[in-house]
């Protein structure tokens, strides 16, 4: 079997040397660079002088640059965002009702949207406003 090479272009030519030192002369005078530019492998291995000239010998060509390695972790001078959490208000039903001569009186306006009963309006300096379907009321005084 004669030997070949697959150039860089990725075309297979055939080789007239038999020992690895003028294949590699030869490779290197055909792709028209230097014999230390370019690196020599068999079937994954690098091509060494005792080697077999056996099977297809692949051309690389050896080229400057590649990866930067690996970037630091950046170190953030300002601390993240704390998310809004939500704070119980114990006994927070007081605030809907008041008490007066032992009569039961409501604080909060009921909303008048398509809520179900029971639901309370939000009260803001000018107007009072549903959480639940969205509807604000303006104050007229305000």
């Amino acid at each position: 079997m004669r030997p070949s090479y697959i150039s860089l272009l990725g075309d297979r030519r055939p080789l007239a040397a038999r020992n690895v030192e003028a294949a590699k002369a030869e490779i290197a005078h055909n792709e028209n660079m230097s014999v230390e530019a370019l690196s020599f492998s068999v079937n994954g291995l690098l091509l060494e002088d005792e080697t077999l000239l056996a099977g297809d010998i692949i051309v690389a060509a050896e080229v400057d640059g590649g990866a930067k390695g690996k970037k630091k972790k950046k170190n953030y001078t300002t601390p993240k965002h704390v998310s809004h959490k939500r704070r119980k208000v114990k006994l927070a039903i007081l605030k809907y009702y008041s008490i007066n001569d032992g009569k039961i009186q409501n604080l909060r306006t009921n909303c008048i949207g398509n809520c179900p009963d029971g639901v309370k309006m939000a009260i803001h300096h000018n107007r009072s406003h549903c959480g639940r379907c969205g509807i604000t009321m303006f104050k007229e005084d305000a």
